[in-house]
This record gives C-alpha cells, structure tokens and sequence, in this order.
C-alpha cells in the first residue's frame, strides 16, 4: 500500500521517489501524466492515476501522509480537507508545500505596470513579501478552520533566481493566474512583456520568492 498520496509536479516526484517512499501520485493532465510516468518508470514504488483528487475515490485510512506541491489551492476547501482527513490513518500528516508567485524586482514591475494594467489588470504583479506571507497565513487558518486537522508548524525562506527572458515567460505560462486569462489576453501579455524585458541592458529577470511548508495531523475525535 502507497504510503503516501501526492499532488506534484514531476521533478518532486521523482525526488519522493528516490528517498524509498512508496507513492500513489494524482495528475489530471493526460499530456503531464504520461511525461511523470516516463520519468518514474524505474520506481516500482510509484503509481501514478490521469485523475484528480475530487474525481479520484480514496480508500479510507489507507495513507500515511499527503503531499501537495502548490496544488491543493486547485480542490475547493468543502472538497479537500474532509476528503484528505477521510483517506489518512490515525495520525497521518498534510504536507503543503509551496512556491509562491516569483515576484521581479520593483524596477521591473514598475516597467510592466500598464502592460498588466492593459491586458490582465485582475494579475497583481508585485504583492511584496508581507503580502505572500498574508496568503501563507490564510491558507493555514482555512486548513485549521476545516476542523479536520491540529498541530500546524509551517515555515519558509527567501529564495531568489535569475532567468532569461524567454524561461520567465515560460515561467509565468505554468502559474495559476496567468492560467485563468484567456489564450488571446494571455498572448498579448507576453507579447508586451517580452518587448519591454528586451529592453533590459542585461535581458535578465532577477526574481524573489518565498518556498514553504505546511504540516497538520489529521484530528482524531
């Protein structure tokens, strides 16, 4: 039996499951289902399913923990945390982990401000790290609220990175936000962000961004 149920990207997978762990994995999307089954095809201990986690019915008590890498935001609360707390044992762990947002310097934001303004205005591209840190706080406190979990610690760190113009746009293509805009909006975004990051000296994209952690145990009555 899978000891834990996971909700990742592919390249977390993968380091799951060369720690050992035996994990039933959960992705949606046909074409990243068959891309994480190709690259986990030398760990016995990997199931990977083409569902989500609300279509997916879990068996009761059967996992030992849940990891979601920026992925439970995606399930409604109503949805994820009683299906979570139905499927652990006695004692399981949700393990949230995240990447928020990269946010360029504010230099750059200030140079792509009417362009988000122009063609995706509901996009905040700057929130500033007491604003992700707000974010972080809420998804702890609707976690806790769901009464179906105790004893949260979380934590995170300042992470910073340097892409290039065509990897920060490719970047932004797999964000959330960035997801919901329709194609048409989406391409005059780049468009326009690319012809102003082309102006850059460097044509560089310094980006800062906070990593971090979420652990709850499942509440036993």
């Amino acid at each position: 039996m899978p000891v834990a149920c996971c909700l990742l990207p592919v390249n977390a997978t993968v380091a799951f499951a060369e720690m050992g762990f035996s994990l039933l994995c959960l992705e949606p999307n046909r074409d990243f289902y068959w891309l994480a089954r190709q690259n986990c095809q030398q760990y016995p201990n990997v199931e990977i399913l083409n569902t989500s986690f609300e279509e997916w019915s879990g068996e009761a008590e059967a996992f030992d923990a849940i990891i979601a890498a920026t992925a439970m935001h995606w399930v409604s609360p109503e949805i994820a945390y009683p299906k979570a707390a139905n499927i652990l044992k006695e004692n399981g762990s949700l393990i949230l982990l995240w990447n928020v947002i990269p946010e360029p310097s504010p230099s750059r934001y200030n140079s792509a401000r009417e362009i988000y303004q122009t063609y995706a205005p509901a996009i905040t591209a700057y929130e500033g790290k007491e604003s992700q840190q707000a974010k972080l706080k809420g998804i702890e406190e609707v976690v806790i609220n769901s009464g179906k979990f105790v004893e949260l610690v979380s934590g995170w760190i300042d992470c910073q990175a340097v892409y290039s113009i065509d990897d920060y746009l490719a970047l932004l293509s797999t964000l959330s936000p960035y997801l919901k805009l329709e194609q048409y909006n989406r391409e005059l975004l780049f468009k326009h962000l690319r012809e102003s990051m082309e102006q850059d000296i460097e044509k560089k994209i310094n980006v800062s961004y906070l990593s971090a952690f979420q652990v709850a145990y499942k509440y036993i009555l």
